[in-house]
């Protein structure tokens, strides 16, 4: 590809993604309400506790908004204190990856609950999972302007768009998905495994726990390629 064709390409990706980011933006803030879920991720990445109904004073008893604000936002003097973003999955069952990152984010919004800091974290994640799935149509395609139309015809589908909408950790792990999809496009030529390839994958596993099945058929891999190395046994 010349370096005119790749500079319309990449000047085209630019124009679909902050089209969609336009997109997503306009239907976050006509959201009118929020999964129960989302109230959980802001609470397991602050709250002094994994959930707010373990408070002895929870049951029994009328609360007022402030009480229940206090589950959700990050005080100032809780502003460098990321010990409830471990402490609260040691309860849960997901990993600390997702809300150690919401966490920081939310950490620019103290005092004040907002669906925005999720939601821009979220949108993080898709630009980048765009880069990926654009370089995988690529590699499938062989032609860039296919791969553009893959990543248009995505982008502004409804599950994308609720998927980047809704604070969990399920953008990540459609990054994640992707990262993993393109690094087998690319050992299926260099079957070679580095230090990358380790981190890509440990990164997988705490982002949420599941995502140990999906690797699991890499564990061979993994393995002959230690053992290769090892004993200097040549690759089939």
């Amino acid at each position: 590809m010349k370096k005119q064709e790749k500079i319309i390409v990449v000047l085209l990706f630019i124009l679909i993604i902050l089209t969609q980011i336009v997109a997503i933006i306009y239907a976050t803030s006509k959201r009118e309400y929020y999964h129960i879920d989302e109230y959980y991720s802001y609470g397991l990445m602050g709250y002094k506790r994994a959930f707010i109904y373990e408070n002895e004073d929870f049951l029994d008893n009328w609360h007022n908004k402030e009480y229940y604000k206090d589950y959700l936002v990050i005080s100032e003097n809780e502003k460098y204190d990321f010990s409830s973003v471990y402490n609260n999955q040691v309860e849960d069952v997901h990993p600390p990856l997702y809300y150690l990152l919401l966490r920081i984010m939310c950490n620019f919004n103290i005092n004040e609950f907002s669906i925005w800091p999720g939601t821009i974290l979220n949108i993080m994640f898709f630009i980048i999972a765009s880069i990926f799935l654009f370089l995988i149509a690529k590699e499938i395609f062989k032609n860039p302007y296919y791969a553009l139309l893959v990543c248009f015809i995505s982008g502004f589908s409804l599950a994308i768009i609720e998927t980047v909408m809704y604070v969990r950790m399920y953008e990540l792990l459609v990054l994640n998905i992707l990262m993993l999809v393109y690094w087998h496009i690319r050992k299926r030529d260099t079957k070679e495994l580095n230090y990358k390839d380790i981190i890509l994958l440990y990164l997988m596993v705490l982002v949420r726990i599941f995502n140990a099945l999906l690797l699991f058929n890499n564990c061979g891999y993994i393995i002959y390629n230690v053992y290769c190395k090892i004993y200097k046994t040549k690759k089939l």
